[in-house]
């Protein structure tokens, strides 16, 4: 049988988790070294203390494809849904109003160059309807999205 004092074991611990940390990652990815330049370059913070970024872009001279007619036919989709249940629409428009008022949405001018569409996810529980928003930005109507023109940071693998 093999007796070790408490130094011995904690030193045998510390090492174990020295060895098993991992390092911090790696972040010289030029997409993640550019979404830090432009994001340090043009945010600004309101006086409630939120921080406002555009969007960050691959290309300037890029556009998205035209889709108002495909978020058209999402909408209509969603009207067909709230005529069937009034709640789901109150609930929808509800959110929808919210992130107006917040300024992280804006209704779309006429005509629209391209329009994120969007579709709710409704989840009935016994405590009720929860409601989730989800926009699709990899929405196209050809063959280029907004996903497709704007850069998005590459997630770290680790070491």
């Amino acid at each position: 049988m093999i007796i070790q004092d408490d130094a011995a074991i904690s030193e045998q611990l510390k090492a174990f988790w020295e060895l098993e940390e991992p390092g911090p990652a790696d972040r010289k990815h030029p997409e993640d070294v550019l979404c830090e330049k432009i994001f340090m370059q043009t945010h600004t913070r309101t006086a409630e203390g939120r921080y406002v970024a555009r969007l960050l872009r691959k290309d300037s001279s890029g556009e998205p494809d035209l889709n108002s007619s495909i978020a058209l036919r999402r909408l209509y989709s969603l009207e067909n849904k709230f005529r069937r249940d009034p709640r789901l629409k109150e609930q929808y428009i509800q959110f929808m109003t919210e992130c107006e008022q917040l300024g992280h949405m804006s209704v779309a001018s006429t005509p629209a160059r391209y329009v994120i569409p969007h579709h709710g996810v409704w989840q009935v529980k016994p405590q009720g309807t929860k409601l989730r928003v989800v926009f699709d930005a990899s929405n196209s109507a050809g063959t280029v999205s907004l996903n497709d023109i704007l850069i998005w940071p590459q997630a770290s693998a680790g070491p």
